[in-house]
Parts: C-alpha cells; sequence; structure tokens
C-alpha cells in the first residue's frame, strides 16, 4: 500500500496544494473489524502497516482541516475537543 501511496504522492499529485493520499484495501479493513485488539495489530504488522486505513484517513483529515485533538478530564466527566 505504500507503494501506491507513494506513486500517487509523486505522480499525478505531487504539488497539489491542500491534498493527502490514504491508500484502503477493504478486505483488510474488513478482516480488521472482526479481529480482537491483539490480533489486528498483529494482521496490520503483517502487511508492513502501523494502523489502520480509518485512522490514517483521520489523521489526514485533521492535517488538511488545520485541526488537533485534545482531553480533558475530571471526576465527573471525560471530554474530547477539537480545536483548530
Amino acid at each position: 500500500m505504500h507503494e501506491i501511496e507513494e506513486k500517487y504522492r509523486t505522480g499525478p499529485l505531487a504539488g497539489k496544494a491542500n491534498t493527502e493520499v490514504t491508500a484502503v484495501c477493504g478486505k483488510v479493513e474488513a478482516e480488521l473489524a472482526e479481529l480482537p485488539p491483539a490480533d489486528a495489530a498483529e494482521y496490520l504488522k503483517s502487511y508492513g502497516l502501523k494502523e489502520s486505513a480509518l485512522v490514517r484517513i483521520i489523521e489526514a483529515t485533521y492535517r488538511l482541516l488545520g485541526l488537533m485533538s485534545f482531553l480533558t478530564a475530571g471526576d465527573t466527566e471525560v471530554r474530547a475537543w477539537t480545536i483548530r
């Protein structure tokens, strides 16, 4: 998958502003959804991936939108805040 992403980053999308590239394999993602976390990590590793496409898409979207999230925790609640 890294080769496909690199092909587009350096090819037709090279130098385009506000552009991110993330390859997604539906079969891999469907199989990941069925696995417990420990097995999912091993499965990703077998493909040379560190994280799922879902995580990569979310990270790319946050970068494109210029966002970041942080968490606050108190005695009664935990909140996630998304800011520019």
